[in-house]
């Protein structure tokens, strides 16, 4: 995954990658529902619904590049950060990808259903769905802010911990920041 990444300055790609769709997640609620009230009062054509299924296909695409290159972090951060946090950001990822996935086949569905009478039950149900995805984005987000912030996933990409070596002193390192990231674990109650 390296060779995928434009940073070559130890910066990850990942969390560039995670804006996109979480970013497409905020936007796509309050659009899909203008596009449902403008397309059944007659103002725009209803083929106007298929830039809703790019926007929803851009979040797909965009979700799946930035779980890739999560698989490729969790590896490097494995030696700082204690598995739990780490599984619980991939869980709330996953589970993101997998109603993005399903939300995606809802919105192309919409968009050919257009003539029929099937169609506005289609577009509230996307348009409900893309609520679901809003606090699923901002849930996973939430928990791979924590990887960083909390619990100090950010130092895998220190100098000292990107250097060729046999990678011994990850443990130690853990070992001097109190296991992983206890620091402010009270702060965020």
């Amino acid at each position: 995954m390296d060779a995928l990444n434009p940073f070559k300055d130890g910066v990850p790609f990942h969390p560039a990658l995670v804006h996109l769709p979480l970013g497409v997640s905020i936007l796509l609620p309050g659009l899909a529902l203008l596009a449902t009230i403008a397309i059944w009062r007659g103002w725009v054509p209803k083929r106007t619904w298929w830039v809703i299924v790019g926007l929803q296909a851009l979040m797909v695409v965009g979700g799946a590049m930035a779980y890739n290159t999560g698989e490729h972090e969790k590896d490097l951060v494995g030696g700082i950060v204690d598995d739990a946090p780490i599984e619980e950001h991939e869980k709330a990822a996953e589970v993101f990808m997998q109603v993005a996935a399903g939300t995606l086949v809802v919105g192309i569905a919409a968009a050919f259903a257009s003539a029929s009478k099937l169609a506005p039950v289609a577009h509230l149900l996307f348009t409900a769905l893309s609520l679901v995805l809003l606090v699923l984005g901002m849930n996973a987000g939430h928990k791979g802010g924590r990887l960083v912030y909390i619990h100090d996933a950010a130092q895998a990409h220190l100098p000292e911990n990107t250097s060729a070596g046999d990678g011994g002193g990850d443990a130690d390192k853990k070992g001097d920041k109190g296991g992983s990231g206890e620091k402010g674990e009270d702060d965020d109650d």
